[in-house]
């Protein structure tokens, strides 16, 4: 047993040599396990002699191949014959992977002589660029994703798990997707994304009250199962108040955990409140003697209300003297709607006496176009009257003479006069007499 060789003679003084390697010299070295057998001859005679020896090489075998072409890594073995490794790369192991293109030699050492061997290999490492189509990703229903299978190398072919053989692709349904690039050199490559769809909620909105009069309130309520609640006027919740003036859409936007939203609409109308309003008789004050007025109001139909006002008139005497709030209320549609308006009522003197004229009776008030004024003097004599406004004006002037009898006089004025507060006042002998009037508009 020896190491590398060995050289193996078989002596001098023969005439030739025949040895089982073919060789025909007096020795050879052989590097090689294996019985070696040689034949001699003799100088003289032509006699032969034949001897065999046993030689046994210790060395390690160990056989790398001389290249390796891989796309990823390739592993190199230097076989199990040896009990030392020791590789250009510092590893003391029977294998190495390796992943970078270069040379690579092994030096196998056997324990018993300590034989060695030496071996190498050249490996290159084709160029195989990993592609990346993105992350794991979710989004709502309705949206989609590109998965994009770039490469800085030259691509040959493309394959995904959805068959299609394009660079890119579009998806929008829940899925793992995968695609296999292959490269002009053979090599190949592969990458995955999971896509979550998530379903969207579905939006139903609704009011408690679909129509509601000019200035109510009603509520919207939304529903979805929902996170949030978004409304088209700025409120939020999934039940908000609302008191719109005019008929109006509100918009809501439902967004659940995972941010996908739905929307949905509802109109609320308005109906407009009735233009209510009292018509003449309270335009006028009341003398607390006066008989029951008659109340109207536009649009008709309404209930009037307030202190002296039973069954649609208004009763100075049951009123009583002060300022009354009278209101009209009416509902037209469903909508209700009021005005309240004042009566006046004093206690009028429209009848008086005086030691110098005695009764005075003036007659209608209020009055539309004539008053009667009644005299019953005590003494006869000159006296004037006089019609003024509320601004002191004197709009009719008349001189009368008094007699002993019941004198009456009758004052139509000379103009039209609007309806409204005037005043008689009755002098005689420097002492006036005044008399509140009220003029009923026609």
């Amino acid at each position: 047993m020896v190491c590398d060789s060995l050289a193996i003679d078989a002596g001098s003084g023969y005439a030739g040599y025949n040895w089982s390697t073919n060789d025909t010299t007096q020795s050879i070295t052989v590097s090689s396990d294996g019985s070696y057998i040689v034949t001699v001859t003799g100088t003289s005679g032509g006699c032969t002699n034949t001897d065999t020896i046993d030689v046994t090489i210790a060395n390690p075998t160990v056989s790398l191949p001389d290249s390796v072409a891989t796309c990823d890594s390739v592993t190199l073995d230097a076989g199990a014959d040896a009990d030392i490794y020791n590789w250009s790369t510092g590893d003391a192991t029977q294998t190495i992977t390796v992943t970078k293109t270069g040379w690579y030699s092994i030096t196998a050492t056997d324990d018993s002589l300590g034989c060695e061997t030496y071996d190498s290999s050249y490996v290159e490492i084709l160029s195989s660029p990993a592609v990346d189509i993105g992350p794991d990703t979710s989004f709502c229903e309705g949206g989609s994703v590109t998965l994009d299978a770039a490469s800085s190398a030259t691509v040959d072919s493309y394959s995904w798990n959805t068959a299609d053989t394009t660079q890119m692709i579009t998806v929008d349904s829940t899925d793992s997707y995968s695609v296999t690039v292959t490269y002009t050199n053979g090599c190949t490559v592969t990458d995955s994304a999971d896509v979550a769809v998530y379903q969207n909620p579905v939006a139903n909105a609704s009011a408690e009250q679909m129509s509601i009069c000019e200035g109510d309130t009603t509520a919207l309520t939304a529903t979805g199962g929902a996170a949030s609640y978004s409304w088209s006027n700025g409120q939020s919740g999934d039940t908000i108040p609302v008191a719109p003036m005019d008929t109006m859409m509100y918009t809501v936007t439902v967004t659940d955990t995972n941010g996908c939203t739905d929307m949905d609409s509802v109109t609320v109308g308005v109906k407009p409140l009735p233009n209510v309003s009292v018509n003449g008789a309270l335009d006028s004050a009341y003398c607390d003697s006066d008989p029951a007025v008659t109340l109207t109001g536009t649009p008709t139909g309404g209930t009037f209300s307030g202190p002296g006002v039973s069954s649609g008139m208004f009763d100075p005497a049951s009123a009583g003297e002060g300022t009354h709030p009278v209101t009209y209320e009416v509902t037209v549609n469903g909508c209700t709607n009021s005005v309240t308006d004042s009566a006046e009522v004093e206690v009028c003197p429209g009848i008086a006496e005086r030691d110098d004229i005695g009764r005075i009776d003036i007659y209608p008030n209020p009055f539309t176009d004539l008053v009667s004024i009644e005299i019953q003097p005590v003494k006869s004599g000159e006296a004037t009257i006089e019609m003024v406004n509320v601004m002191g004006e004197v709009i009719h002037y008349k001189e009368v003479d008094l007699k002993s009898k019941l004198n009456t006089i009758t004052i139509q004025p000379e103009e039209q006069l609007s309806s409204g507060v005037y005043f008689i006042r009755i002098k005689k002998d420097d002492k006036v007499e005044p008399f509140k009037l009220i003029r009923l508009s026609d």
